[in-house]
């Protein structure tokens, strides 16, 4: 007899990081803060 799947629990750790690879593409201001921009040097900051 099979498990019923669980409730599907919200990840609070893969949303956030989702959109903002989403916001990233449109110019998103979190994603420089958690990762160096990739076209400007890590120097330049």
């Amino acid at each position: 007899m099979p498990r019923p799947r669980p409730p599907p629990q919200p990840r609070p750790s893969c949303l956030p990081r989702a959109r903002a690879r989403r916001r990233s593409s449109s110019g998103g201001g979190r994603s420089r803060l958690s990762a160096p921009p990739r076209r400007a040097p890590a120097g330049a900051t």
